[in-house]
């Protein structure tokens, strides 16, 4: 919501105001509720903002007098700042946190700002203007003609802040954000009124921005009177605040000729999750009356339809499949959004013995009787970052030991593999086999193309190979 004062305002006796937000599954909402006043702040520093993070580095600062200070939500020790004035390096924030209108970068990980996806606060007396001078130095991370005069600061106020009625001296007109959910950058210039990935001059609060100096002098002025806009005011175009969504793997299974017999599941890329039931996130796996399809991941002894949790190159996810239905065909599809785009997903039918790339589309199997122990774990998601592939005459690909040659694959450590297996474009298997020191493919009667070479062990390792007769 929005607290809108014509005045000043104050907080009486040991009274407190708290701004919220809602959890979401990240990307570019507005979450925090909003406060403006065109006066002064009366009260004790005891007002709090809260915002939401989910993973990855988030530029974010605080719209308080004391800077950042935050209370159990929070390490402020661990955020990093930008040193404008002396240095152009990063450095452990420390002290600078008391500094007003300063941006940080906040981790989401171990031993980081937050240690997994969820909240933060910032604690004081809201600001209700910004006098603040920046710093010109060059860059020690950039050699161009851009690289000088960069600092990262932060709306300084617990509304929205439009950069455009701000006043700049010595400084461009242009900010910047990186926004992790799509690695990218985004910006808007008020003066020419345009921007990619932003639309409008408005900073959410808790947001920081990169901005930079032309030259020495450089002061970025502003009150929350003349500068500052709420989401809910009539004609906001406020932007969101911008930080990663969390990477969804959505799961599906349909059966041919009846698509009333369907199932779905999630997988949920959320930073310090477990790979098992999380009460904040996850949903069980509900039997009910089975009769249809129903798709599930399993954890030990746990069975889970909506599982949140760190998705890497190495992960395996045992998924299982019920159904009342023996013999019937299904298809298996897999939807990713805001998720890595450089790290490849393979199904792993141990039924079947075959490896499915997902970039190929749907995989189709009939589901049979096939007990594992008490679960039965048929499928895995396996998940992989395609090894630097080796196209070249004896050339090696040091991590993963394997050189192509043509159609000749030279293993230098076989046992840390168990088969390899080549698949066409379509994801047609061709060939498969138990890896040795050399594989000679039989490759005489496949066409002219590219084809992807698979080596399963521990992790799977995936090549390109190209076959030109």
């Amino acid at each position: 919501g929005c607290l809108d004062v014509a005045g000043s305002l104050a907080v009486q006796g040991t009274g407190s105001i708290s701004l919220g937000a809602a959890m979401n599954s990240g990307g570019t909402d507005v979450e925090s509720a909003q406060l403006k006043f065109t006066g002064e702040y009366l009260g004790p520093p005891t007002l709090e903002m809260n915002g939401q993070l989910f993973k990855s580095a988030h530029t974010i600062g605080s719209p308080m007098k004391e800077g950042f200070v935050s209370s159990d939500l929070g390490d402020e020790t661990k955020l990093i700042g930008w040193d404008a004035y002396t240095a152009g390096t990063y450095y452990s924030a420390g002290e600078a946190i008391a500094t007003q209108g300063l941006g940080f970068y906040a981790i989401v990980g171990s031993n980081q700002f937050i240690a997994q996806a969820g909240g933060f606060d910032v604690i004081g007396s809201p600001m209700s203007s910004l006098d603040m001078s920046l710093g010109y130095v060059a860059d020690n991370y950039s050699s161009s003609s851009a690289g000088s005069g960069w600092n990262m600061i932060a709306n300084p106020y617990t509304c929205g802040w439009n950069w455009g009625n701000s006043t700049l001296t010595n400084v461009s007109g242009t900010f910047y954000i990186y926004d992790v959910s799509n690695s990218s950058w985004t910006f808007w210039n008020s003066s020419t009124s345009t921007g990619t990935g932003l639309t409008s001059a408005v900073i959410p609060p808790l947001q920081g921005v990169w901005v930079q100096a032309t030259q020495s002098g450089a002061t970025v002025s502003s009150t929350m009177d003349a500068a500052g806009e709420l989401t809910c005011a009539s004609g906001s175009s406020q932007n969101g605040f911008l930080k990663t969504a969390n990477g969804i793997y959505k799961l599906t299974t349909i059966a041919h000729g009846d698509s009333s017999d369907y199932s779905e599941m999630y997988l949920v890329d959320i930073a310090g999750s477990t790979d098992g039931f999380d009460a904040n996130y996850d949903a069980w796996h509900m039997n009910g009356h089975l009769s249809r399809g129903k798709l599930y991941n399993v954890v030990g002894a746990e069975e889970i339809v909506s599982n949140a949790l760190e998705i890497d190159s190495s992960k395996v996810i045992d998924l299982a499949f019920d159904s009342d239905y023996l013999g019937t065909t299904y298809e298996l599809n897999l939807i990713a959004s805001d998720v890595d785009s450089t790290l490849k997903v393979v199904l792993e039918d141990r039924f079947e013995g075959t490896l499915w790339s997902m970039d190929n589309g749907a995989y189709t199997f009939v589901h049979a009787e096939t007990p594992v122990g008490t679960k039965q774990t048929r499928f895995a998601l396996r998940f992989y970052q395609e090894a630097s592939n080796v196209v070249g005459e004896e050339e090696l690909d040091e991590e993963s030991g394997i050189a192509v040659a043509g159609t000749t694959i030279t293993v230098s450590n076989p046992e840390a593999y168990g088969e390899y297996q080549v698949y066409d474009v379509s994801g047609r298997l061709m060939t498969k086999g138990a890896v040795i020191e050399t594989i000679t493919l039989p490759a005489d009667n496949w066409e002219n193309g590219i084809y992807r070479l698979v080596f399963v062990g521990e992790q799977i390792t995936t090549i390109s190979i190209v076959v030109n007769k």
